[in-house]
């Protein structure tokens, strides 16, 4: 019975499938930015030189366009692509970055991070990650492993007949053109993309309405159980896929960098952030974070920052990327010692 189980289950996970499909079948969630995210990897011809991977408050807070402006305004041409997803869990950012990588050659990574790292991943990667990536999901600790799994053998199924017969599931055997949203595509506001937007609020009644989910992001931030030296199994999954993404990143030349975009009245910098700065420079929005007007709701920049947000993000951009922040360079004073 056992042997049967595992042969039935090895030959599901071999089904033929096409990544476009399984990137589409997110139609009608939060989450159907990924057919765009697709398109904008595979099928558009404008470089992506810096990508930010992160959740809705990088998707939201950092508008590429304007990013690009602000660049462009210092003599560097860098194309951006803003390839964030609403909720969090950075084992998706992975499945993300492994299928960037597949066609593109990027300068920089940034990798948007929040008040902690996350203790589970993200709840559509078992729907994304290829059965590979789900299979070598870190172990330790990882609570939604056990319903990935049993979610697998069906998920290959449907995935392989709507392979087969696309149109008949709503889905594109192909590019389309004509259907493409460009190369940029903003974050819907929050309460577009399935967060708490406040609507029609007088000043006061927005401020008032921020300081009540403020109080409440506070008591939800649950402090470690486990001591430091411990870290690697209580935050493990999120741990394990930092690491994964910065593998990643070296093995194909890319520089990686964090950012952190507070909540409303939240905290300075990340808890995370002496282990963060081992791998990479942490950029810590905490400009933003005292004042209402900034905000459509707690977690998520308003419009009225985003010019400030982009041309801060560019600064640090030029920054990162300068040749003399480059380990690979050598000056000429250095090659003819």
């Amino acid at each position: 019975m056992t042997a049967t189980f595992v042969a039935c289950f090895i030959i599901t996970c071999a089904i033929p499938q096409d990544p476009y499909i399984r990137y589409q079948s997110f139609r009608g969630t939060i989450f159907e930015r990924l057919t765009w995210v697709y398109e904008r990897i595979h099928f558009d011809e404008k470089p992506i030189d810096v990508v930010i991977i992160g959740s809705s408050r990088a998707g939201r807070g950092i508008d590429s366009r304007l990013v690009e402006k602000d660049l462009l305004a210092k003599g560097l041409s860098y194309s951006v692509a803003n390839l964030s997803l609403p909720a969090s869990g950075l084992d998706i950012r992975y499945t993300e970055a492994e299928e960037l990588f597949r066609t593109r050659d990027v300068k920089l990574l940034i990798l948007p991070v929040v008040e902690a790292l996350p203790r589970d991943g993200h709840q559509a990667f078992g729907d994304l990650a290829t059965p590979s990536q789900i299979l070598t999901s870190p172990p330790i600790v990882n609570r939604n492993l056990p319903l990935n799994l049993i979610q697998l053998p069906m998920r290959q199924i449907k995935l392989g007949v709507a392979t087969l017969v696309p149109e008949a599931f709503g889905y594109r055997a192909s590019f389309d053109p004509e259907t493409y949203q460009g190369s940029y595509r903003p974050a819907g506001k929050p309460n577009e993309e399935g967060g708490s937007g406040q609507g029609a609020l007088t000043d006061a009644e927005h401020k008032e309405a921020l300081e009540k989910e403020s109080r409440r992001r506070h008591r939800q931030i649950r402090p470690p159980i486990l001591p430091d030296s411990l870290g690697w199994v209580e935050f493990g999954v999120s741990r394990s896929y930092v690491k994964k993404i910065l593998e990643l990143a070296e093995t194909n030349g890319t520089k990686v960098a964090f950012v952190f975009l507070p909540f409303y009245k939240g905290y300075n910098e990340p808890r995370d952030l002496a282990w963060l700065e081992q791998f990479g420079p942490v950029f810590t929005a905490d400009f933003m974070m005292d004042d209402a007007r900034n905000y459509s709701d707690a977690a998520h920049a308003s419009d009225r920052i985003l010019p400030q947000i982009a041309q801060w993000i560019a600064d640090r951009i030029a920054m990162t990327l300068a040749p003399e922040n480059d380990p690979k360079s050598v000056s000429a004073d250095e090659k003819t010692q």
